[in-house]
């Protein structure tokens, strides 16, 4: 009996093995990304909108791509981006006093999620996480999701 192996049936066996490979090396790190996600959206995207990957097809999450129009600058790709030079947002006047020849990168964007008004007083933004391990998920995600590519 001679078997006779496709490169369609060659794809598919690959395909399978990266899946079951991926799912059993990473299924922390999935839950993980997973986590971040929905901190991310419960904390940020209410007025910034979403970032690459946290794209969702679930019911509740299809009527927020409608309703919602973004307060804030996007957050996509803020990790490593000049900070307040995103397009033709209306930044408030100390924002463009204060956010020039630096980006948005780990410590920045601690600072800012620690407390945007003690980083720069009289920002739009009124936001006050306490919680360094949240601080650290948003802005890995952010990282992972959204770098700068500018």
């Amino acid at each position: 009996m001679s078997v006779s192996i496709t490169k369609a049936t060659l794809r598919a066996a690959l395909a399978g093995a990266l899946i079951v490979g991926w799912v059993n090396l990473g299924g922390s790190a999935l839950a993980d990304d997973e986590a971040a996600r929905e901190l991310y959206l419960k904390t940020c995207s209410k007025c910034h909108g979403r970032v690459a990957g946290d794209v969702s097809l679930r019911p509740e999450d299809l009527l927020v791509y409608v309703v919602t129009m973004p307060l804030g600058p996007p957050l996509r790709n803020v990790y490593g981006r000049p900070a307040g030079s995103f397009g033709t947002y209306p930044y408030s006047e100390a924002m463009k006093e204060i956010a020039t020849g630096w980006k948005w990168d780990e410590e920045a964007l601690d600072l800012w999620f620690t407390s945007s008004q003690d980083m720069i007083r009289g920002s739009t933004m009124f936001l006050k996480m306490k919680k360094a391990e949240e601080r650290k998920t948003i802005i890995d995600y952010l990282k992972k999701y959204a770098p700068y590519e500018g």
